[in-house]
């Protein structure tokens, strides 16, 4: 199984006060993939960067 993680970059650095404001098409957008025998563990092996604001998984 594999899993897909859409990513805006840096996106939760974003204070809190501020985020409803945040404008995500500023950030970049990335795409990062793990693989697994399950959903679980495939999700688990995406490695996701810090800070990074997850917007959408696919599961394939």
């Amino acid at each position: 199984m594999i899993a897909r993680a859409h990513l805006a970059l840096e996106a939760n650095a974003v204070p809190p006060e501020d985020r409803h404001t945040r404008d995500l098409s500023t950030f970049e957008m990335v795409e990062v993939t793990g693989e697994g025998e399950t959903w679980e563990a495939a999700k688990s092996a995406c490695v996701i960067p810090e800070n990074a604001l997850i917007i959408s998984w696919i599961k394939e």
